[in-house]
């Protein structure tokens, strides 16, 4: 059951380091210097997070982020779709 959910990691790995809890983080979060704490590699379910390209309406993207958009969905989207 979730009983917190918060943008602040740091606030977050604290709580577990108080035996308050455990948390689900990205791997950036939990490796960066602070509190530390044990961190486990989730395999199963695998997990997946939306991302998002937003521009200006009506506007077309600039070079650079016209190849991005491309590569990003060569390299994320899902083969099992």
């Amino acid at each position: 059951q979730i009983k917190l959910e918060s943008n602040e990691s740091e606030r977050i790995k604290r709580l577990v380091a108080r035996d308050m809890g455990v948390a689900i983080l990205p791997r950036s979060d939990a490796d960066r210097p602070g509190t530390e704490v044990a961190v486990a590699n989730l395999i199963e379910p695998a997990l997946r997070r939306d991302i998002t390209l937003a521009c200006r309406e009506g506007r077309r993207l600039a070079p650079a982020a016209s190849e991005f958009l491309e590569l990003s969905k060569e390299l994320f989207t899902d083969a099992s779709a």
